[in-house]
């Protein structure tokens, strides 16, 4: 482990690098306050640092309190090595900053013990701020895990639970930052199994197709089977992409979705425009979709915000309304 000496003694400088250096530590040696905030001005400065109270230009206590004033530094242990030994000295030191204090003429077996106590909390600090950070990486996850929203790729009924028909609007009340995704319940599962595609489960395949989708920069395709409508407009939402998106149902079918900065502006079938048309592609179960970058679209035709689309779509599927209801 580094550890910087600030002494501007020559002799005592001279002691402290041959001690340290034969304990195994690789020292980093300055005479003055000045050197010293330099030294720590790295990118993987020190973590331990052994400061002269008393020296030219900056001193010993001016380095601690700049080091406490500095947030990357926060953490540094600092020793402060003073022969101001009375407790109003001691207690000026404290103030400024310092975690320990060794009294010249240092003994070296007491030192090295100051040095390894210190070396535990530096140690023992590092190890709480990765746990932190995995904590925090895991309640990221666990948020992203929450923030789905199970729904029926057959039916479009939401999941909440044991209740396969809990109203959307509610849960989406107890859950904002909820994105749809597709899970099959109990009523179409038998035919969910007949049509699965070769090769792995359509939750399997939907999980691959959404990451492919959202890292797309450009234009992105894939199979309604693979990625729903639903999760489609949500990527293109969350990217806040400008373009149009095409689904093409196997019977022949088209429809069109045209998004402006993931705002949905207008949609399209052969039956219907607006909202109504929005709302018949989205219970679209079969068929295939491309995403195209393109220009702002002149016309507008919906005005309602994306997510708020989507929850009044999967409504009406969960109540079995038609588009134009």
């Amino acid at each position: 482990m580094k550890v910087l000496i600030t002494e501007d003694d020559p002799t005592s400088r001279l002691v402290l690098e041959r001690s340290l250096g034969s304990w195994g530590y690789e020292v980093i040696s300055c005479q003055n306050g000045r050197e010293a905030l330099r030294a720590l001005d790295v990118p993987e400065p020190p973590k331990l640092a052994i400061l002269d109270w008393m020296m030219p230009e900056i001193d010993g206590l001016e380095v601690c309190r700049t080091i406490r004033r500095t947030p990357r530094l926060g953490a540094t242990y600092v020793i402060l090595l003073t022969s101001r030994g009375t407790k109003e000295d001691l207690v000026e030191g404290f103030r400024a900053g310092a975690d320990d204090y060794v009294i010249k003429p240092f003994h070296r077996d007491e030192l090295r013990a100051r040095l390894g106590a210190g070396i535990r909390i530096v140690e023992l600090e590092q190890s709480l701020a990765q746990r932190a950070r995995d904590v925090e990486s895991a309640m990221a996850q666990l948020a992203d895990l929450r923030g789905l929203l199970p729904v029926c790729a057959g039916c479009g009924a939401a999941r909440d639970g044991g209740d396969y028909r809990a109203r959307v609007e509610a849960y989406l009340a107890a859950h904002p930052e909820a994105m749809f995704s597709h899970w099959v319940c109990p009523q179409c599962a038998p035919r969910s199994a007949r049509e699965a595609p070769e090769g792995g489960t359509r939750a399997a395949i939907s999980r691959a197709s959404l990451e492919e989708a959202r890292s797309a920069r450009g234009s992105f395709r894939g199979e309604l089977a693979a990625l729903g409508v639903s999760e489609v407009v949500q990527t293109v939402h969350r990217g806040m992409k400008t373009g149009r998106l095409r689904i093409s149902r196997r019977d022949g079918g088209e429809g069109d979705v045209f998004f402006v900065d993931g705002g949905v502006c207008h949609a399209r079938t052969a039956d219907r425009t607006g909202e109504g048309a929005f709302y018949e592609i989205l219970a679209w179960r079969e068929g295939a979709f491309r995403f195209e970058p393109e220009r702002r679209t002149e016309q507008t035709s919906i005005f309602r915000p994306a997510m708020g689309l989507l929850v009044e779509g999967l409504r009406r599927l969960d109540d079995g309304e038609s588009p134009s209801d």
